[in-house]
Parts: C-alpha cells; structure tokens; sequence
C-alpha cells in the first residue's frame, strides 16, 4: 500500500495559505484540494487524481467559509458593541449640552465709543465696544468672562484683553467695555460677535453686529 504524508501536505498548505493571505475559506479550498489530490491520485488514475482535487477544494472551501462566518459574526458583534457605547456616550454629552445650552447671563444695552463720536471706526483711531452684562438668574453666576470675536476673519483689527468677572450677584447689571483699534480699510465695515462664557461653561446666546470703517 502506498503512504500518504498527510501531516506534511497540511502543513504546506497552511504555510502557503499564510504565506499568500487565502484567509480561512482559502486555507480550507487549499488543503481540501491538496488532500483531494492525493486520495485521487492513490487510484493510479489521472482523471481520479483531478476529480479527488476538485471534491477535496469544494469541500475545504465549504469547510472554511464557515470559520469565516464565525470571524465576521464575532468582529460584527465586537464593532455593534462599541458602536451602541459610542452612542451612549453622545446622546449623555448632547443631553448635558442642552441642560447648560445657554447660560441665564446676558450681554445687553451694546454702545459704541469712539474719539470723535462719528459712530465709525477711522483707521488708527482707538475706540471701545460698551455693553452691559446682566445676570438673570436667582444665583450669583461666578468667573463670567465676556468675549468679542471678529466674525469673518478681517484682519487689522487689534481687540483688548478683557477682565473676568469674577462674582455677579443675581440679577445684577454691570458695564463692560473692550477697547478695539483698526489698522487697516475694510469696505462694507467689519462683522462682530460678542457672547460670554460663565463659570458652568455654558455660554451666553451671541450678538452680532456691524460696523462702518472710514479711511
């Protein structure tokens, strides 16, 4: 009777398949058409020998496209898992981000101060942005930080540094100025936006506004 080396054809396959990346539904196909083949071939028969290979692929490629099943259930199951703790995650972060959605701090009364009073800003002149700030709320609103941004990026517009209020009383009114200066001509005139910060890190709803640049 003539030996077969099974052990070692298995384990050329599997080197082969690892070698190429078949994955489990290749490594199954390989070693069932390897094995196939030798049991063809053991009838002394050519057509035997291709038949036994074709049966042995069919069956290994079966064979390992189950593991491949199981691989992907698994990692799907793995990804679902992380997915539903990321939106988990999300909706407590967007429900903490309604609760402190505005702050009952609110920026009122915007005057705008310059050298001349021609309520314009001319290019070198240094002038400030008056507002009040007013706490709506029954509790003192503490470390309330007040911020002026340029809304579309202009340059040449130079914005002091503001102070933050450290403790605003409830229902207390303060003015607050921010001192601006222009160095260079923007037609149309220059885009604000102003809100404030509170301790709680909320902030306050922004006020927009415009103002007209001379030469």
């Amino acid at each position: 009777m003539k030996k077969i080396f099974i052990p070692s054809v298995l384990s050329l396959a599997l080197l082969l398949s690892s070698c190429y990346g078949f994955g489990a539904t290749g490594t199954g196909a390989a070693v069932g058409g390897v094995l196939g083949s030798i049991i063809g071939h053991s009838s002394h028969n050519w057509y035997g020998s291709q038949v036994g290979g074709l049966i042995g692929t069919i069956a290994g490629a079966a064979v390992g496209s189950a593991i491949d099943r199981s691989e992907a259930e698994s990692q799907y199951e793995k990804i679902s898992k992380q997915n539903q703790e990321m939106r988990q995650r999300q909706q407590a972060a967007a429900q903490q981000r309604q609760e402190y959605a505005y702050s009952p701090v609110e920026l009122d009364e915007f005057r705008f101060i310059d050298e001349d009073n021609s309520q314009t800003i001319e290019v070198g002149e240094s002038c400030k942005i008056v507002f009040d700030v007013v706490n709506n709320s029954d509790q003192t609103m503490r470390n309330v930080e007040p911020i002026l941004e340029v809304v579309d990026g202009t340059k040449g517009v130079l914005i002091g540094e503001g102070k933050v209020i450290d403790e605003l009383q409830a229902h207390e009114r303060v003015t607050y100025n921010l001192p601006i200066r222009v160095t260079r001509y923007k037609a149309g005139g220059i885009s604000f936006k102003a809100y404030a910060k509170d301790g709680n890190g909320a902030y306050t709803a922004p006020i927009d506004f415009t103002l007209e640049v001379k030469k």
